[in-house]
């Protein structure tokens, strides 16, 4: 305890004073550190649900089914895979009702490409699938080139794009960061499986 004494009885204004203009600073470093963690944590978890989706979405239901007469072997619904990045953000306790759809225009395309082309042949894709009910508004763009080279090309796959964005707000006091909200864009997309 002596020690202590020596502290307290040594101290002057001056030292008083540069504590008083460091300890904020320290505070809005390690507030900063905090909050740029957190944006990167939420960040990954997104992507991870999207491409958990888009796994999900590409996957038949039944692998040994065929698809027969019966239609057994099928793909999962949008309800399923927006169920899916509902279960994977609640385990990161992030607020899925949060979840908006990523537009076209801001969705990042394959190399090369100038728009997502349908399977079908129908063209151009120019807005996509979005989930009914309680879920995630996930934008989905089933049966789409993954790889799209020409309409006569057999060298490009068909799959599932799955995309959506996040708001995410920091409060960084003392900054000019300070409740700045930002969008999170999570993209994602694979071959179908046949």
């Amino acid at each position: 305890m002596n020690w202590m004494k020596k502290i307290t009885a040594g101290s002057s204004g001056s030292e008083i004073a540069e504590a008083a203009l460091v300890l904020p600073l320290m505070f809005t470093i390690l507030l900063g550190i905090y909050w740029f963690g957190r944006a990167y944590n939420v960040y990954a978890t997104l992507n991870f649900a999207a491409r958990d989706a888009v796994r999900t979405g590409v996957a038949p239901t039944c692998a040994m089914c065929g698809g027969g007469p019966t239609g057994a072997n099928s793909f999962p619904s949008l309800n399923v895979m927006a169920q899916v990045v509902q279960q994977d953000l609640q385990a990161s306790q992030i607020d899925w009702t949060q979840v908006q759809p990523l537009l076209l225009a801001n969705v990042d395309l394959p190399p090369g490409d100038t728009a997502y082309f349908s399977c079908n042949g129908t063209g151009g894709v120019s807005n996509c699938s979005l989930p009914s009910g309680g879920y995630p508004q996930i934008c989905v763009l089933p049966n789409v080139y993954m790889d799209y080279v020409s309409a006569d090309s057999d060298l490009q796959s068909c799959g599932i794009s799955v995309s959506f964005q996040y708001p995410y707000q920091m409060s960084l006091p003392f900054t000019s960061l300070n409740m700045t909200r930002v969008m999170l864009k999570a993209q994602a997309q694979m071959a179908q499986e046949n």
